[in-house]
């Protein structure tokens, strides 16, 4: 009997120091605590994780003591001693006064009679899960693209906080909708093959028109991929509104296709010159030369120079190339095709033509031109999924303004490379008025907690670049900064502004009266033809036009409108009529 006693005693000496070490090596803290709350046990994990390296601290001190809230933990051990566990999240305390965020589960440990004995917790740090699930969060509703998810049959699964502010419908609403339900029902069935042949591919751009809750109806470009959402098949789709780029375009276009009316049918000679050979003439220069136009694309210009300028002229044409310091204007003389010299004045620019640098040069007789300005590119807008798909960079600032990390975009370069701006603050890096713009909308974030915008410009490598800077707040002390290079955005828009505000001038400084017609009603009467007329800008608008006209020429008034009408820029004609003035009188 002696001897089996031994054996069993000494089998369970060995069971209860495995288990032992089992609690102490566990990766959870682990505390026993009495039924009431009081600690008797912890293991080092537990130890560490709350900053101590004295175990004695926490023996025979209430668990309360240590968790963020001391009415939470008495909660919980109540519900722990009725039920016998509870689980979840759970806040407790560090040494240093800091916060945990925890996994914390609790059960009552009983004895071989099944009565309550003691309670054992244990702790798992989750916080820089939850931290960086927070940055995602916040990154996830600050980009400015509308980003959602649907399963295969179009339900909403999970949008941005900018899909709700554009489409109008708060989170509940859109989430019991389908993409057909915001799609026009002219555009749904064309959208459905799209989107299926693109997910075959493995993803793709398409474009197409959403309506929004107001019923307003707004083209957008749609990026989308198929992903697993939750283990399920899903889709992700990433929404630019493209109306202000269109509008953009569509006055891109009229102003090259003016411009290309300039250079075909203007006064002066163009020619663009690349490895020495004629790669563009115009009909100018076709008529100064007198050379057909198939003898002289890819012919050496410098053969049409004369001998007395030819040095002179292949100098300046290299030198160009990798000086600035070259007379912009300057006099040759070109052969014509029947051997005699034409003199004129060349001017010349560096320009890319079909990827490659050349040499524009205007040529005309004496008078100056300016030089001619470069078509503005348009915009390569690409889109992939949410990060990884923005062309944008992301910095991560302090609240006092310290650069702490970034993501760089392949796109966008820095001001100054990584190692001269992280961990430095924004007034030692960037010039005094963006550093101030950036520290005051970082203000503003941690004042109000909403998105603040911030537009700059900034001199890279001897150009003006211009950006948009969203700053939003990412947890308790830090900025997340989401910048967006639109430069090509500012230089569309002041070319156009610039275009606009000519023909305006040119319309209202004019000496002659101009109006135009539409459906027979006046719609616009410039300041010469107010003046004449003695009326007002605004009172003829919208009234006939044929009651300003005499009535003795208003048949053939109405004839000549109806003709062009019909016949439009093909019939222009020059007539005479008497008009009507606000006192009556003829003009």
């Amino acid at each position: 009997m002696t001897g089996n006693l031994k054996k069993h005693i000494s089998t369970f000496e060995k069971e209860l120091s495995l288990k032992n070490q089992a609690i102490e090596s566990n990766v959870s803290a682990i505390a026993l605590t009495d039924l009431e709350g009081e600690i008797i046990y912890i293991n080092s994990t537990f130890l560490k994780m709350f900053g101590f390296d004295n175990k004695n601290y926490f023996l025979c001190r209430h668990a309360a003591n240590f968790w963020n809230k001391q009415t939470e933990a008495t909660e919980i051990i109540k519900i722990v001693q009725e039920t016998g566990h509870w689980s979840g999240e759970l806040t407790v305390k560090k040494k240093n006064g800091s916060k945990l965020i925890t996994l914390f589960s609790a059960s009552i440990i009983r004895d071989n009679s099944k009565k309550p004995v003691a309670m054992m917790t244990s702790f798992i740090d989750i916080s820089k899960q939850r931290e960086l699930e927070n940055d995602l969060e916040t990154i996830f509703n600050s980009i400015n693209d509308e980003i959602a998810i649907f399963n295969l049959e179009g339900q909403f699964l999970e949008a941005n906080q900018i899909t709700f502010d554009k489409l109008g419908y708060t989170k509940d609403e859109l989430m019991q909708m389908t993409v057909m339900d915001i799609t026009p029902p002219e555009f749904r069935e064309t959208l459905r093959e799209q989107v299926f042949e693109k997910l075959e591919q493995g993803g793709g751009i398409v474009e197409t028109v959403s309506k929004h809750k107001d019923g307003s109806l707004v083209s957008i470009e749609l990026n989308i991929r198929p992903i697993e959402y939750k283990g399920n098949p899903a889709v992700i789709t990433v929404a630019r509104d493209t109306t202000e780029r269109k509008k953009t375009e569509t006055a891109l276009k009229a102003s090259e296709k003016k411009y290309s009316t300039l250079v075909e049918n203007g006064n002066d000679g163009i020619v663009i010159i690349q490895d020495y050979l004629l790669k563009f003439v115009n009909q100018k220069f076709i008529d100064i030369s007198g050379f057909p136009k198939k003898e002289l694309i890819g012919s050496p210009f410098f053969n049409l120079v004369s001998t007395e300028y030819k040095e002179l002229s292949m100098k300046r044409h290299e030198q160009r190339f990798s000086s600035n310091n070259i007379p912009n204007n300057y006099e040759i003389d070109i052969l014509s095709e029947n051997g005699s010299l034409i003199p004129v004045e060349i001017s010349g620019s560096v320009i890319e033509y079909e990827g490659k640098p050349a040499n524009m040069a205007i040529l005309r007789d004496i008078t100056e031109r300016k030089t001619m300005e470069q078509k503005i590119r348009e915009t390569d807008l690409k889109n992939q999924a949410i990060l990884n798909a923005l062309p944008d960079l992301i910095f991560q600032f302090t609240i006092d303004g310290t650069i702490i990390d970034y993501r760089p975009s392949p796109e966008i370069d820095t001001y100054v490379q990584p190692k001269e701006f992280l961990g430095k603050k924004v007034n030692e890096v960037l010039p005094k008025e963006i550093a101030t713009g950036i520290f005051s909308s970082i203000e503003q974030v941690v004042k109000t907690t909403k998105i603040q915008r911030f537009d700059y410009q900034l001199l890279i490598d001897g150009k003006m670049n211009y950006f948009e800077a969203r700053l939003v707040l990412s947890g308790e002390d830090s900025i997340l900064a989401i910048v967006s290079d639109i430069t090509e955005r500012k230089l569309a828009e002041s070319e156009l502004k610039k275009s606009e505000e000519k023909y305006s001038a040119l319309v209202e400084n004019g000496n002659d009266g101009i109006l135009i017609v539409q459906d027979g009603l006046l719609k616009f009467v410039n300041s010469k033809m107010a003046e004449m007329t003695g009326y007002n800008l605004e009172e003829p608008i919208g009234t006939p036009f044929l009651e300003y006209v005499n009535e003795a020429h208003r048949k053939l008034v109405l004839e000549k409108y109806e003709q062009k009408l019909e016949n439009g820029n093909n019939n222009r004609s020059r007539y005479e009529f008497d008009i009507l003035s606000k006192d009556g009188n003829k003009i």
